[in-house]
């Protein structure tokens, strides 16, 4: 069990937190599908799931739930998505989550959390750049690199570009699912 403690003195919540809360959806609900260790999207190594799923993520300083939605309240979205409840027309008692979750934990058996039912609002939209194979936005500790026939950027990490593509101002890259034969070539040559 994760350390207790973390949750009532309001400190931030663990992996080890939300694996816990995953390990005991799973257990309520054995046919869901998802709800893997989230240590795994460290380095995007979660297994291929079957749809419909749900999934904890850590975004920076956030835990997202992934359902084709996302929200910073993960784990209560997570339980209530899992009890077939809206987390959308839902406002929850914010003073009431952490000794909720306690209470869940120490009893082995999840709820849904305090919340009552709000008037469904217009949705928000918000656009933001994704790009590569992992279909994510730009990353700050990850040089990307532009492949020059599809013109799609990439993540250096997510499809092992070479160094010299980084390196050599005048080197030209294509991803390799496009140029099966060549992944760069330096110009001139």
């Amino acid at each position: 069990m994760p350390p207790i403690a973390e949750i009532r003195d309001g400190e931030w919540l663990s992996d080890l937190h939300i694996k816990a809360v995953s390990d005991l959806l799973k257990i309520q609900f054995p046919t869901l599908n998802g709800l893997h260790d989230p240590k795994l999207g460290e380095d995007l190594s979660f297994p291929a799931t079957e749809c419909p799923f749900i999934q904890i993520l850590h975004a920076g300083n956030h835990w997202l739930t992934i359902e084709g939605v996302s929200s910073s309240l993960a784990k209560t979205y997570a339980v209530d998505l899992s009890f077939g409840n809206d987390p959308e027309n839902l406002w929850y008692y914010q003073h009431q989550l952490r000794q909720h979750l306690v209470e869940c934990l120490q009893a082995k058996k999840l709820t849904p959390f305090p919340s009552r039912a709000c008037r469904p609002s217009k949705p928000l939209k918000i656009k933001f750049a994704v790009y590569c194979v992992c279909r994510l936005t730009e990353d700050d500790d990850d040089s990307m690199a532009r492949c020059e026939k599809c013109l799609e950027w990439f993540h250096k990490s997510c499809v092992n570009i070479p160094d010299v593509v980084f390196e050599d101002t005048t080197a030209y890259w294509l991803y390799a699912a496009i140029a099966p034969l060549t992944q760069y070539r330096i110009a001139g040559i």
